[in-house]
């Protein structure tokens, strides 16, 4: 099963080398879960803050279907150095 997968922010550094233009192509098995495929790449939990499928909001739990465009998306980090704290 060929799945399509963008990282965004420094969630990138978890794929470099694998991308091209930002987007990354992957041969899966059938039985995966988003939750698989961020344990696989080692992404620490809670680095994953946005999980969207073909357009649509999902969370960890939704099943990989081929052909998907996954788009992971990192927490909102804030510089404490730009909020004068």
């Amino acid at each position: 099963m060929e799945i399509f997968l963008e990282t965004r922010g420094f969630l990138q550094k978890y794929f470099r080398g694998q991308e091209k233009a930002g987007r990354i192509r992957l041969q899966i098995s059938s039985e995966i879960y988003i939750m698989d495929l961020i344990k696989r790449y080692r992404i620490p939990k809670g680095f994953v803050s946005i999980i969207s499928v073909n357009g649509m909001n999902e969370g960890l739990d939704y099943k990989i279907k081929d052909g998907d465009f996954i788009k992971l998306y990192p927490p909102p980090v804030v510089d404490k150095d730009l909020l004068n704290i």
